[in-house]
């Protein structure tokens, strides 16, 4: 019988690179909250959610001031030099053994939407998928360096949490890792194996805005305005 609830890993190995700051993103302050702390805490209040396996790296002197971090749900572990490797290793953990399904959550990605998870893990299971994501349709214009501007209806952006077999991201990630392939995330691993992976796609649409934006604590206010923007 397949469970109801998933254990969920949480990659936070990384020094954010892009973001140019001795402080890894994960661990600056949202007004009382560091961003990962934002993170579980929504993954905690969440019904589908059963456990929570966070990968950090090995020096890493901020998880222990997390205000989670005594949670009896979570458990921390070693990550890897890579996210791949960081995702493998949890799912090598004996934690992953009485799970057979199994989502993928950026540490820096605070707002997301557990009625969401739900709907993609449903799907997951009633199509008999290896792997689902949820993406954002592009609403800016979007150009190439080498034939400037492009169809943006073809493209989309791939967000976390990605849901997953257990069975089929294991196999997947090894195998990119044997074959020294980057892997940006894990419907790659699965689309490069050739397993069965599907999408959620959202439209910026003002509701999927407001819903994004509550675990941040943002209230958005709709007026009788007809176009508006936020930068």
């Amino acid at each position: 019988m397949t469970k109801k609830t998933i254990p969920v890993i949480v990659p936070a190995a990384g020094i954010g690179s892009r973001f140019e700051n001795d402080i890894p993103k994960q661990y600056f302050k949202l007004d009382t909250l560091t961003v990962i702390e934002t993170t579980i805490r929504e993954l905690l209040n969440s019904n589908i959610v059963e456990r929570i396996i966070i990968c950090v790296a090995e020096n890493d002197k901020f998880i222990e001031q997390q205000d989670f971090y005594d949670d009896p749900k979570i458990k921390i572990i070693k990550g890897g030099s890579t996210r791949a490797q960081s995702v493998l290793n949890a799912l090598n953990d004996p934690v992953m053994e009485d799970y057979d399904f199994v989502a993928v959550h950026d540490a820096a990605r605070p707002s997301f939407s557990s009625k969401d998870l739900r709907r993609m893990y449903d799907k997951l299971i009633n199509e008999k998928l290896d792997g689902i994501y949820p993406c954002i349709q592009l609403t800016d214009s979007l150009k190439s360096h080498q034939s400037g501007t492009v169809n943006k209806d073809e493209f989309y952006l791939a967000q976390t949490p990605q849901l997953c077999k257990k069975n089929s991201i294991h196999s997947a990630l090894k195998n990119c890792l044997n074959n020294n392939i980057e892997v940006p995330d894990e419907s790659f691993a699965l689309e490069h194996s050739q397993f069965l992976v599907d999408k959620e796609c959202f439209q910026q649409t003002i509701d999927v805005i407001i819903s994004r934006a509550g675990p941040l604590n943002i209230e958005i206010i709709v007026t009788d305005f007809n176009n508006f923007d936020f930068t």
